[in-house]
């Protein structure tokens, strides 16, 4: 018997309340993941949903009537459009909308579009008809009034791209119902909004002091020592060389992966492990006499200390998010991004200058960069 009781409470209150209570609006959490250069399609906040139906039968126009408002005309930080019900427009409503990339605190309005759909309710050859958000005005339909209404708002996909770079962008979307003279507060329709936007076309590894050209290091190594002392000269050499990485997404990545390596296949005897090398130009050899080597060290963003580089090794930091961003300015994007300086430290230990054959001295090294971001969705 127990069971039965409650079954039929169950089904009770299950068809009671359509009939009988309208919605009470809608709190929404909203996230998408967008690629800038290509944003896709328009992103919907509300797409016909509904606004409840007439609490009685004798709730003229229930549809048509039920608005929906911003709080202010002008605040674009919780939305800007019409603020009360009124007018007989029946074309989309513009609700202007603040954006904010949480890193860089860089701000941007949107304009959101919207309107309803108030529907006749179990009326033969009657549907839906089209209003804006606030047009409170009534519509008939072989003499029966709209008992329901359906919310269409969204973020059209060319407003998408007025964000000007990758980032974590956010919004809060705050708006009610007008109805009966007067905003419905407890009929709130409340979205908070994220976009994550990855411009993986702009990953850069940049370097202040070279600007759009590949970077040229100068080891200071002329000989020292007694001057006429030959056989006693030495050179050493510490040069630093500023580097920033830019993860097209505003230094908001998960984890960062880096890997630094001078040209494989050579044999380096001799040389101490993980450690790098420039060669006598002209010769191809890799002998010791022929070859200065170098230790890199890099600064860690996690820990902010200076770490030892192992020629080849995997380097993946995690807490990026937590470091210290730097804004510069890159050839490829017209506004200032943030990036994650990594300055390295080239190191020559003091060596007898004898030892080595006598010209210039060069090398490459190559440093490969990728960052963790969300999959578009």
């Amino acid at each position: 018997m127990g069971k039965i009781i409650t079954a039929l409470i169950l089904l009770v209150f299950g068809w009671a309340i359509p009939l009988m209570t309208a919605q009470a609006g809608d709190n929404r959490v909203l996230e998408r993941t967008i690629n800038r250069a290509s944003p896709g399609g328009d992103i919907w906040v509300w797409q016909n949903v509904s606004q409840g139906r007439a609490p009685t039968s004798n709730d003229a126009n229930y549809g048509t009537a039920n608005t929906v408002v911003c709080r202010s005309t002008t605040n674009a930080n919780t939305g800007a459009c019409p603020a009360r019900a009124g007018g007989l427009d029946s074309t989309y409503t513009p609700v202007k909308l603040l954006f904010t990339e949480k890193r860089s605190g860089m701000k941007v309005v949107l304009t959101l579009q919207g309107y309803r759909q108030p529907a006749w309710v179990n009326v033969s050859g009657c549907g839906r008809t089209k209003r804006s958000l606030n047009m409170a005005g009534g519509a008939s339909c072989i003499g029966a009034a709209t008992a329901e209404s359906f919310l269409y708002i969204w973020i059209p996909a060319a407003e998408l791209k007025k964000l000007p770079v990758g980032g974590l962008w956010t919004a809060s979307l705050r708006m009610t119902s007008w109805r009966a003279g007067g905003p419905n507060n407890t009929t709130a329709w409340n979205a908070d909004i994220t976009l994550n936007v990855i411009d993986p076309s702009k990953i850069d590894i940049y370097f202040p002091d070279f600007s759009f050209a590949t970077p040229r290091i100068a080891l200071d190594l002329h000989p020292r020592g007694a001057p006429n002392d030959f056989v006693g000269a030495y050179a050493e050499d510490i040069t630093t060389l500023e580097m920033c990485l830019y993860d097209g997404y505003n230094a908001n990545s998960t984890q960062y992966y880096v890997q630094i390596y001078d040209p494989p296949g050579r044999p380096h005897v001799g040389r101490p492990n993980g450690d790098f090398s420039i060669y006598l130009n002209g010769t191809g050899s890799t002998e010791a006499n022929a070859r200065i080597d170098y230790h890199l060290r890099i600064r860690d963003p996690d820990s902010g200390a200076m770490r030892d580089v192992i020629n080849g090794g995997d380097m993946i930091w995690t807490r990026i998010n937590q470091g210290l961003i730097r804004p510069v300015r890159l050839p490829s994007i017209s506004t200032y991004v943030l990036c994650v300086p990594t300055p390295l430290e080239f190191s020559v230990t003091k060596f007898n200058v004898n030892e080595k054959v006598a010209g210039y001295y060069s090398g490459t090294l190559t440093v490969m960069f990728s960052p963790t971001t969300p999959t578009v969705n």
